[in-house]
């Protein structure tokens, strides 16, 4: 059994954008999903999966607020606002995940909670939703919003227009603020949500985090609310640097205006990306930040880069330049997106090769922008520090587990340098309240990368004085894994060596380095269209090739070629890198999306 674990995120933005002016034509109601949910929450990922969905399935109908209240909100980092525990009370929720739809008793309401709870368990949430979906609005709401990047003030402008008249007098304008791409702890992330958690950090993605409310708690009275009406208000908000423990990122906000009658039962909704405006500089990307391993025992890394358009042009292409310990420079030639004005772009790199030293340091820079330099280059290079892995003199592990009373939680596996399975133990082997140590011996198969990694269904860790213990094959002491030490899981890399200190570990990874990327001398370059592709790939070249692949994001080759047209219908969806050969032996690549 082989596991691998990666990620790829290509910048995916929702956005609704309901422009102004507000349509007069009768609508159906859309949908305002406010999800309370907290950090610590074991089933609170499933949620956020679950309302994902319901967004995906109609992005331009359903807005989403995640809320961050209550005790599996606590402590560090604060995700919570001076808004959110009045939201969530008002609900009658009895556990988390929780959630509303458009604050409206449907006949239902989550387990537990009184009858005529707003609050709905996880699973009603679709049902109500396309409840919701078929009924009358009496108000259409739209927006617009933006930021001066000058001055960091958010500009929005609402209007709604009342194609009905309201039951009630007056009616509240609300108007909430959500950031997308806050990487953090979350508990529970691995079961329920993996695909969320950055490999290399192990943080975990949060989405449709409230920031604020414009309009204060419940928003903005209205008393214009008959048909035919059309009410229009524009707010500003002088953006801090940080809310809580979040740092304000412009370009990851979102905006989600809804009018309400009283404090509860949403009419309808409106959403808007914020635009960015008077941007000082009209070709410029910021080096945001660079994700690379802690460790590295095959000098072979995956690394990820974070770009922020600051310039006024969207961004197609960048040549990033990029060297491990002043050695050989390289060129990755990327094009996609386009990366707009104001927005970020995670940016996955082919794999790197080095010879491991006991620190060795990547240095990352963009070199050039859509062909040209960048206005603003002193902000374009970013460094990052991967240490060599502890070297054992031995043949065999020994893997001790103090469990604490919830045995069945636990379990760990070693794996090899190809990330194949070399023992593991299963959740679920150990016994609840057994709190003997459990060992077993693993013979390591050769000299070479390993990596142990523990861990725990429920989210927790091990309690009360749980731990792991790894030792080598005289019981020598390894490594001490505290229980309190992680949540979820956590791993261990190391290498083993025999008596002289021999093996394969921290070793010399560069045979890597030709695939995906070019040197910077490399004289050629080529076309690739249409990109995303679907079927067929098209390659144009004015030299003679030898031969031409294409490579996944793992750096392996999935296929080989000398034909001009690819076809790619074989292909999974995602990115890949398509690299050319020439016959002096120069290879050049540029990414693809294959839809």
């Amino acid at each position: 059994m082989k596991k691998i674990f990666t990620l790829l995120f290509i910048g995916t933005f929702f956005i609704g954008f309901a422009q102004l002016p507000v349509s007069q034509n009768p609508e159906k109601k859309k949908i305002v999903l406010e999800e309370h949910t907290g950090k610590t929450c074991t089933f609170c990922p499933d949620g956020h999966k679950i309302a994902n969905g319901l967004k995906e399935a109609d992005p331009n109908n359903v807005f989403l607020i995640n809320i961050h209240a209550g005790s599996y909100a606590a402590g560090t980092p604060n995700y919570r606002t001076d808004f959110g525990s009045a939201i969530a009370s008002q609900t009658q929720l009895s556990g988390y995940p929780s959630g509303s739809i458009n604050r409206f008793y449907f006949g239902y309401s989550q387990q537990q909670s009184p009858t005529g709870a707003t609050a709905l368990g996880k699973g009603q949430w679709a049902q109500a939703a396309a409840t919701a979906k078929t009924q009358d609005a009496i108000v259409n709401v739209a927006c617009e919003a933006s930021i001066d990047v000058s001055t960091n003030i958010l500009s929005v402008t609402v209007q709604a227009y009342y194609t009905g008249t309201s039951t009630e007098g007056t009616n509240y304008l609300n108007v909430a603020l959500t950031q997308d791409n806050i990487w953090g702890p979350q508990t529970g992330a691995s079961n329920f949500w993996p695909e969320q958690i950055d490999p290399v950090t192990g943080l975990y993605q949060h989405n449709h985090m409230l920031r604020h409310m414009l309009t204060g708690q419940w928003g903005e009275a209205i008393t214009t609310v008959s048909t035919g009406d059309l009410v229009t208000k524009t707010y500003t908000y002088t953006l801090p640097t940080f809310i809580g423990d979040v740092d304000i990122d412009i370009s990851q906000l979102y905006i989600v205006a809804f009018m309400t009658e009283t404090q509860q039962k949403i009419l309808n909704a409106g959403g808007a990306t914020p635009s960015l405006v008077n941007l000082p500089n009209n070709l410029e990307a910021e080096m945001m930040s660079l994700t690379a391993p802690e460790y590295s025992c095959d000098g072979i890394v995956s690394t990820q880069f974070n770009v922020r358009n600051f310039g006024q042009q969207n961004i197609t292409a960048l040549d990033i330049v990029y060297a491990v310990n002043n050695g050989t420079s390289y060129t990755y030639s990327w094009t996609g997106g386009p990366i707009l004005p104001g927005h970020n772009l995670n940016i996955t790199m082919p794999l790197i090769g080095f010879q491991v030293l006991a620190s060795n340091e990547l240095e990352v820079t963009i070199d050039k922008v859509n062909g040209s330099t960048d206005d603003v280059p002193g902000n374009n290079t970013a460094i990052k520090t991967i240490l060599a892995v502890e070297e054992h003199t031995t043949n065999a592990l020994v893997v001790e587990v103090t469990p604490d009373a919830f045995g069945s939680e636990i379990g760990w596996e070693l794996l090899d340098a190809n990330g194949d399975v070399v023992d593991e133990v299963l959740a679920g082997t150990y016994a609840d309240n057994d709190l003997t140590v459990k060992s077993k011996t693993v013979s390591l198969p050769s000299f070479d990368c390993y990596t142990f990694r523990v861990s725990d269904t429920y989210g927790d860790g091990l309690l009360n004085g749980g731990k792991v213990e790894l030792k080598d094959n005289v019981s020598n002491l390894v490594k001490l894994i505290p229980g309190a030490s992680y949540s979820a899981v956590a791993e261990y890399k190391f290498a083993s060596v025999d008596a002289s200190g021999n093996g394969n570990g921290n070793g010399d990874g560069t045979s890597v380095n030709p695939t995906g990327i070019r040197d910077i001398n490399s004289a050629f370059t080529f076309g690739l269209f249409p990109n995303p592709a679907n079927e067929v790939l098209n390659v144009s070249f004015d030299v003679k090739i030898s031969k031409i692949e294409i490579i996944n994001v793992l750096g392996a080759v999935v296929l080989t070629t000398d034909l001009k047209q690819i076809n790619v219908t074989g292909l999974t969806s995602g990115m890949y890198f398509v690299a050319l050969t020439d016959e002096e032996g120069r290879t050049v690549s540029k990414s693809f999306v294959k839809r």
